[in-house]
């Protein structure tokens, strides 16, 4: 019985969270970032009604706009606006994408998460991702990082499933390519995995991980064809550019990319982030200690002394289900005790 009220639970918060976000994301103007992003989104639905499209003229054409690419995030923006810009509008309609990976994301979140935090709290760990401003604001928008928070999370929890039932493997390897697509940041997830599987040697583990990146980089190669011509030349070409845009700064201190994370979340969801820290430790959380050692990658990737990460959470934001589940497990452990 708990079961089902708990299932009607979180799908009903979904629901809720669906439409308020698509009725809302009207008040949001479009952004800077929106422009390239809708346009690479656009480009791939110009791509398949090419009569040629695996042409290297076309495919060039279509697939390298200012370096940039309709990596599978942006591709689910160019589908929900063919389906849906003529009834809500062109901006809308690739948001659309957004909000509803946003919106599956609190679904997805507390059906893999629950088996780690118990029921009540794998819903904490939902509702926690609409107690934070920049996350709602970020769900807002036809925007890469946000739209990761859900493919960061079923690489992970789909890799732990694998250990036990292979064939969840090769779809966790699949997702880290379309992912590493989408962003080169991704290469984060396989570093934080190795650091766990080397920590805690979990049975067939070093298989999994060779088939999991073998096969994610595989995906990767095959979802951007543009790659198909002159490589590896070509993706040399594009890591270069991805490289030398990334922003810096020379007076950057290194705790600055801590400092931005903790300002962007509300202060009792950053006390519950540490004590859940310690909590998954002591209670040797499986799920915990990856989501915090993902965490622990980006806080030193952040902390670079030339790399500047932006004010605010932004760039935290695919990690973010990572945090919430963290966060729960600080409430979980504070319920334990008191």
């Amino acid at each position: 019985m708990k079961k089902i009220f708990y299932a009607i639970l979180i799908t009903m918060l979904a629901g809720v969270t669906f439409f308020w976000l698509f009725y809302s994301t009207k008040d949001y103007s479009r952004t800077p970032d929106e422009v390239v992003y809708t346009m690479c989104a656009g480009s791939f639905i110009e791509w398949i009604k090419n009569p040629d499209p695996f042409s290297k003229d076309v495919l060039l054409r279509h697939w390298d706009i200012g370096y940039e690419h309709p990596s599978f995030v942006k591709i689910l923006s160019g589908i929900t606006w063919s389906i849906f810009h003529n009834k809500v509008g062109n901006l809308t309609s690739y948001r659309l994408a957004t909000i509803i990976n946003f919106s599956l994301l609190m679904v997805v979140l507390y059906i893999f998460s629950s088996p780690y935090l118990g029921r009540g709290m794998a819903i904490c760990a939902s509702v926690f991702l609409l107690c934070i401003p920049e996350v709602v604001k970020y769900a807002h928008l036809a925007e890469i990082n946000i739209n990761l928070a859900l493919f960061w999370f079923l690489i992970v929890i789909f890799f732990l499933k694998g250990l036990k039932t292979k064939y969840w493997i090769y779809i966790s390897g699949i997702i880290f390519g379309l992912a590493l697509g989408s962003k080169m940041t991704t290469f984060i997830i396989p570093v934080a995995m190795l650091i766990w599987i080397i920590k805690y040697h979990p049975p067939k583990s070093w298989n999994a991980y060779v088939i999991f990146l073998v096969l994610g980089i595989l995906t990767f190669i095959l979802s951007w064809p543009s790659l198909w011509f002159s490589f590896p030349s070509k993706l040399i070409e594009h890591t270069k550019f991805y490289v030398t845009s990334i922003p810096v700064t020379p007076d950057k201190p290194w705790y600055f990319g801590p400092k931005s994370f903790f300002y962007g979340i509300p202060p009792g969801l950053a006390i519950l982030f540490i004590i859940g820290v310690a909590g998954v430790f002591i209670e040797k959380n499986q799920l915990g200690i990856l989501s915090f050692i993902n965490m622990l990658m980006m806080f030193l990737i952040s902390s670079i002394h030339f790399i500047y990460p932006g004010e605010g959470i932004r760039y935290f934001l695919p990690a973010i289900p990572f945090v919430t589940i963290l966060c729960a497990s600080g409430l979980k452990y504070l319920c334990l005790r008191f």
